[in-house]
């Protein structure tokens, strides 16, 4: 990207970040961002067509205290430890997402009412700028990660 505006639309509100922008193979975007500065789960991920025509949204979703999950160490150069805790148990599906929106399934995991830690090598994977993805039958979050290499 040499400086040209490839893509202009207000879409949020006044803080909203951009984090990654990257131009796909069909010539379009892909773009990841937050709500706001430092509201890691609050991601989300945009893609464009080749007339910037929105394709899809990953819209952001808040984390509240049942559903947070801290990652680490971050960055990382393939070991991350995905952290979470629940008042009740539940089953959660973690996914790793990159800025074009692609998924890779990571593990299904079932939370019980205690904090659990799930550790996962991710060093085959390319450096850059990542999503680990937390799904359960009530919610999705993302917390944005950096995979060094």
């Amino acid at each position: 990207m040499n400086g040209d505006v490839l893509w202009k639309k207000r879409l949020g509100g006044e803080d909203d970040n951009i984090w990654s922008m990257i131009k796909t193979s069909d010539n379009g975007l892909a773009l990841s961002g937050s709500k706001s500065s430092g509201c890691f789960s609050c991601a989300y991920l945009i893609k464009t067509n080749d007339e910037g025509s929105l394709v899809s949204v990953v819209p952001p979703v808040l984390a509240n205290e049942a559903t947070a999950f801290d990652l680490y160490p971050n960055p990382t150069s393939g070991l991350v430890n995905i952290s979470s805790s629940s008042e009740s148990p539940f089953e959660i599906r973690w996914n790793l997402v990159d800025v074009t929106g692609r998924k890779w399934p990571i593990n299904t995991t079932k939370v019980s009412g205690k904090t659990n830690t799930l550790q996962v090598d991710l060093s085959a994977f390319p450096k850059g700028i990542y999503f680990i993805q937390q799904i359960s039958p009530d919610f999705k979050t993302f917390n944005k990660m950096i995979l060094l290499q």
